[in-house]
């Protein structure tokens, strides 16, 4: 509880030999989800800490010190899966989860407007980001049903859900998925169920 607290639960976990996909263990700690509030957490006290440094540089420098970090996570995350016979390493270690939030980062930067209009479009053209919205919804199912329990998770695979998300976002919101998450979630049509 106190480790969840100071967001430290995945570092607990992990010196705990703790396995996210014991059923077991997940009935016997109501708490084992609260790993990922600790990474995100250790993750956005040092990004800040990193972004502050990186503005000092040329902007090309810039993307590629992000992108050097990125990849730097990513390969501890693949050098930690079998070490200590498993991926819990690789699961709740906070540097071995870094690249996918990082990816993140740099997709916002990338795909920044350069205008303080407001924003109603990706960088893209609309087929592109039409295709590439489609293209990462595809990997994000593509990880659902293909992944479980005895994957070899995060590691290579990880780049299925994180690249899908990744594009979805960078793809912009006038993309026909998002026009179609409007109108499903369009207050009017879920009056009758609200009110009901």
């Amino acid at each position: 509880m106190v480790a969840a607290c100071v967001f430290g639960a995945n570092v607990q976990l992990l010196t705990a030999g703790k396995s996210y996909w014991n059923a077991t263990e997940v009935a016997e700690n109501p708490l084992l989800h609260l790993w990922s509030l600790g990474v995100g957490a250790q993750f956005y006290i040092l990004w800040p800490v990193a972004t502050a440094l990186l503005v000092r540089l040329s902007v090309r420098k810039a993307l590629l010190a992000q992108l050097a970090l990125l990849l730097a996570s990513f390969f501890c995350n693949v050098a930690f899966l079998g070490f200590r016979q498993g991926n819990k390493y690789a699961f709740y270690f906070p540097l071995s989860r870094f690249w996918q939030l990082s990816l993140g980062g740099l997709v916002a930067y990338v795909n920044l407007p350069t205008t303080t209009s407001r924003v109603t479009t990706s960088t893209l053209s609309s087929v592109a980001a039409t295709a590439l919205s489609f293209s990462g919804v595809a990997a994000i199912v593509v990880a659902l049903a293909v992944l479980g329990p005895k994957s070899r998770y995060p590691g290579y695979w990880g780049l299925l859900p994180t690249l899908g998300t990744a594009a979805v976002i960078f793809a912009g919101p006038a993309t026909p998925l998002v026009t179609l998450q409007r109108k499903l979630w369009n207050e009017y049509m879920l009056e009758p169920l609200i009110y009901n």
